[in-house]
């Protein structure tokens, strides 16, 4: 009897007060440039993320408002894999960003959006999370002009210094593995290579000769938008062969 009575006040209290009762739901509070935060009086920025059946983390983050900034689904507790559609607003509450995500990775289209509502930037990607088309507009709608970022001599001298840079790994000339690693960064304004990760690559070790030699090349000749110098991202291919 004792056992039945607590067990309808358990639920007559989640009924009434749903908060006491979802324990898979965690907050996190930020400071205006994304660090975590503990004191929730000096927070920027808010998260909301509930566990849900699939083992997936559904996050909403706020503004100092209460406006949303973000909605989306994360694969892991880290959260770090996107999974599905996302979307970013303005603090004014208007459509921002929005993107589409698979295992972590950019899938289909991705837009960006001016207050107004005009589109911003248009990218597209492929299955693998490889850029394939990228088209950016004025507020007036027309197609602005973008002048892609560019290693020091261009195409030519970018494959020269990869050739002599990129070393195959040792630990996989017993296996005879061959390879291409894609590899994104940005190229910010002031030429420097920032935010560098793996799309795909078929080994670790390769992945991580990749990285090595991406880190080390010398400042580019940033992007530019309508001729105003803009961070853009860049996505390069890099082959693994035996000699």
């Amino acid at each position: 009897m004792y056992r039945v009575f607590f067990l309808s006040f358990y639920f007559l209290l989640c009924l009434s007060a749903p908060g006491v009762c979802q324990s898979d739901t965690l907050y996190f509070y930020y400071d205006s440039a994304w660090n975590e935060i503990a004191d929730s009086a000096r927070t920027d920025y808010k998260r909301r993320a509930i566990n849900n059946e699939n083992g997936f983390w559904e996050v909403t983050d706020y503004y100092k408002s209460g406006q949303v900034q973000m909605t989306g689904t994360f694969m892991d507790r880290a959260m770090k894999k996107k999974l599905g559609s996302f979307e970013w607003f303005y603090p004014s509450g208007k459509l921002e960003r929005q993107a589409m995500f698979a295992g972590g990775r950019p899938r289909g289209e991705e837009l960006l959006y001016y207050e107004n509502g005009q589109i911003d930037t248009y990218l597209k990607y492929d299955n693998d999370g490889r850029m394939s088309e990228e088209k950016y507009y004025r507020q007036d709608g027309s197609e602005s002009g973008v002048k892609n970022p560019e290693f020091p001599g261009g195409l030519p001298a970018m494959y020269a210094y990869l050739s002599q840079k990129v070393k195959y790994p040792r630990s996989l000339r017993k296996h005879g593995i061959d390879g291409k690693v894609y590899i994104t960064f940005t190229v910010h304004t002031d030429g420097t290579l920032q935010d560098i990760h793996i799309i795909y690559s078929p080994d670790e070790a390769m992945s991580k000769e990749a990285i090595r030699a991406v880190s080390s090349m010398p400042k580019w000749k940033p992007g530019s938008r309508d001729g105003k110098l803009l961070r853009i991202k860049y996505n390069l291919p890099i082959t693994f062969a035996m000699d």
